[in-house]
């Protein structure tokens, strides 16, 4: 495998698909993430960021540069990797089992993981999510259609919104102190809430589009800031089913939270 890209988008690249935040743990809530270890494959001119955990899958989208590129996929430690990318373009190839890492007249060699530990994830999920951008989503709302996110689950409600709003309804939601949020659509607006003993958080957004029918499902998921990346951001869900977040750099799938 080999492809350029840019070094400070590829770590920030790292950084979302590692989920890093605030979860529910009983009664309130810790800082964790989903792995520190990160998937690159390139395909189709793209290098593809994954990462997973049981519950959660998480894709990145970067461009890559069409005459330097070789199709590839590889486990790396993305806390190893992150600290030696720059802010310039840079070039990464595989050599037997390291990866180098090439800018200016410097060379970086970084052993390649045996395996991801969700690597069962990643594959049976990629298929649905790795290229499902925004602009697929749209469609699908502009069709009243649906969108299959796993072999088995297909999301007919579908909402597009302000990234903005929907980033501080869910920073907002975060201060009652349990992580656990509530995503219910009653086909006029999307009610972002959280509550904890007598204290309860509510925001209500107006979608800019959407199709389906009411739905709610609970999560536990530190998605506020990874929601800024572009001006919209898209929601599809039902009753109790994962949910996914779509833009067209990132889509992250995740499970409900069991009320």
């Amino acid at each position: 495998m080999r492809v350029s890209v840019s070094g400070k988008e590829l770590k920030q690249a790292i950084t979302v698909c590692k989920l890093k935040g605030k979860y529910n743990e009983g009664l309130g809530s810790s800082n964790s993430l989903l792995c520190d270890d990160v998937i690159l494959e390139c395909k189709n001119n793209k290098l593809y960021v994954h990462n997973a955990d049981n519950f959660t899958y998480v894709v990145y989208r970067l461009d890559c540069e069409e005459d330097n590129y070789e199709a590839g996929i590889f486990a790396i430690s993305g806390g190893t990797l992150s600290k030696y990318l720059t802010d310039t373009n840079v070039t990464i190839k595989t050599v037997e089992n390291k990866v180098e890492v090439l800018f200016g007249d410097s060379i970086v060699s970084i052993p390649i993981l045996a395996r991801h530990s969700n690597a069962s994830v990643i594959t049976r999920l990629k298929e649905y999510l790795m290229d499902l951008n925004k602009n697929v989503a749209s469609k699908a709302i502009r069709n009243d259609g649906s969108l299959q996110v796993t072999p088995k689950l297909h999301l007919s409600t579908i909402i597009k919104v302000c990234s903005e709003e929907f980033s501080e309804a869910m920073s907002l939601a975060e201060k009652v102190g349990n992580s656990i949020y509530n995503l219910n659509y009653d086909e006029d607006s999307l009610i972002v809430s959280s509550n904890r003993d007598n204290e309860k958080v509510t925001t209500e957004i107006l979608p800019i589009t959407q199709s389906g029918e009411c739905a709610t499902v609970d999560i536990s998921l530190p998605v506020a800031n990874v929601s800024k990346i572009e001006d919209t951001i898209v929601l599809a869900y039902g009753d109790d089913v994962p949910v996914v977040f779509i833009n067209n750099k990132v889509t992250i799938l995740r499970g409900p939270r069991d009320r």
